[in-house]
């Protein structure tokens, strides 16, 4: 990833809170009193009118309790009215950097010429973070993602938290991780950050410049394993990851859509993740035998607005 210019100058309105926000930030995970919180989270609202019906169907007839838009998407203004008209629910930003589907792609926010390191020759985001991270310049990495979190603020919502499609910023140098969380705590939103990923800024250096009490530390993140589900199915696969929930945090990654021709034709020629799967996804999470599970477990359903379900 290129560097115009010096990472000191991007976030100089950050205070320093080493300290006291670090010890705070640690132990986050005990406010929960040794309870196993799960956040259950649809990625990708926006991506489809597939998507975003099903979506809203999960949150509002099953246990998914959290939702993210993909704002470069062509459906993301359907997907605000959705919002606009379910707003008790918890929906936050998927800060996209990436355009992965064959059949379906998309540019950024903003205009071309001011993120032009984030495009490929034909004018859309690459199709994988590795050739994002290659290409791309941290200034127009900011750029989009204050055009994305804005794209939001003008229509008068306020996302729950901040998080990444493909974890592509998660990926990147400390100096991306902490850009986007100091964007995060610019906007006053929540920036959702795994301890794995934690790991790459633990130090004074990176800390520093960080309120690291307004993070929102995941102790648990769970995402379907495609070798996992080669050999036991969806279901069986997602009943195993029920039972892996822990004390404090956790998150359980899904992506809801109906499998119907307009979702089929975006992910033709994809194995995973592509339309059938996503559809199991919603009906797993709508069935009455995982919310019976889910209660047998002693699993408490809450959102990133601190709801409890």
């Amino acid at each position: 990833m290129s560097k115009r210019t010096s990472f000191q100058n991007v976030i100089p309105f950050i205070r320093i809170v080493f300290a006291a926000g670090l010890l705070q930030f640690i132990s986050c995970s005990s406010n929960f009193g040794g309870e196993k919180n799960l956040i259950i989270h649809s990625d990708d609202f926006g991506l489809s009118r597939s998507h975003n019906l099903a979506t809203i169907n999960a949150m509002r007839e099953g246990v998914v309790t959290s939702a993210s838009l993909m704002v470069p998407c062509s459906w993301r203004d359907d997907a605000l009215n959705l919002w606009k008209e379910n707003d008790d629910l918890d929906f936050g930003i998927h800060l996209t950097f990436t355009s992965e589907w064959t059949n379906y792609r998309w540019g950024g926010v903003s205009p071309d010429s001011l993120i032009s390191s984030l495009l490929d020759k034909d004018g859309f985001m690459y199709p994988t973070c590795g050739e994002f991270l290659e290409n791309a310049d941290i200034d127009e990495i900011e750029i989009e993602i204050r055009a994305q979190i804005e794209y939001v603020l003008e229509k008068g919502l306020r996302p729950s938290h901040l998080d990444a499609h493909m974890s592509c910023l998660y990926r990147g140098s400390p100096e991306l991780i902490v850009l986007y969380l100091s964007l995060a705590e610019e906007y006053g939103i929540t920036g959702m950050l795994t301890k794995q990923y934690f790991k790459k800024i633990d130090s004074k250096k990176y800390l520093s410049g960080l309120n690291i009490s307004k993070i929102g530390l995941v102790d648990n993140l769970l995402i379907a394993d495609e070798n996992l589900y080669d050999k036991v199915g969806m279901y069986e696969m997602y009943d195993k990851y029920l039972q892996k929930v822990k004390p404090g945090l956790n998150v359980l990654l899904i992506h809801t859509a109906y499998d119907n021709e307009e979702m089929k034709a975006m992910t033709e020629g994809f194995e995973y993740w592509a339309s059938r799967w996503r559809e199991e996804d919603l009906k797993y999470f709508t069935q009455e035998s995982t919310k019976q599970k889910i209660n047998d477990l002693n699993i408490k359903l809450v959102d990133w607005n601190g709801i409890v379900y």
